[in-house]
């Protein structure tokens, strides 16, 4: 699954840990969704992505591709979400408090 951004990928190999080799063409499309049945469980060891003239472009691209991001160092949206609610509460707790005293 992938973004083909500026539609410069034209077609990509696939190469796994279990030794399995696939290649698709990406038909023109921004947004990818392959599905490659394999034998066993495993994990994308290699991929090379060509453009329309089956040059190698696969060090270009990885320009669009953030440091954070890809070696899963940054803060996910779904730690960022908890963050915001819990901070959204302890701020609840604080104004109802503050309400709470005034009232006596």
């Amino acid at each position: 699954m992938g973004t083909n951004y500026d539609l410069r990928i034209s077609e990509f190999n696939i190469e796994t840990y279990s030794g399995e080799i696939f290649n698709a063409k990406t038909q023109g499309k921004r947004e990818l969704l392959m599905i490659f049945e394999t034998k066993e469980k495993t994990y994308i060891k290699n991929y090379v992505l060509y453009d329309e003239k089956r040059k190698d472009i696969t060090k270009e691209m990885l320009s669009y591709l953030t440091t954070s991001e890809a070696s899963g160092s940054g803060v996910g949206t779904e730690d960022l979400l908890y963050e915001l609610c819990f901070g959204v509460l302890i701020i609840g707790f604080i104004i109802s408090r503050i309400f709470k005293d005034n009232r006596r």
